[in-house]
């Protein structure tokens, strides 16, 4: 299981996918400065691979 989480820190505007074995599995999008963010969660089966691809700068 994959569960990342989002806060729009300046608030713009987000809109990222989740993908998992290049199938679009989930979707988070925001446009408000008093956004309190949002989160994806999904399964990913064992081999598979996810990533996200989205309108945001993403940081760890």
């Amino acid at each position: 299981m994959v569960n990342i989480s989002f806060v729009l820190s300046d608030g713009g505007f987000i809109e990222i996918t989740l993908y998992i074995d290049d199938i679009a599995v989930t979707k988070v999008w925001q446009n408000s400065k008093n956004s309190n963010g949002d989160r994806l969660t999904a399964i990913v089966p064992v081999g598979s691979v996810y990533y996200l691809k989205g309108y945001t700068a993403i940081e760890t």
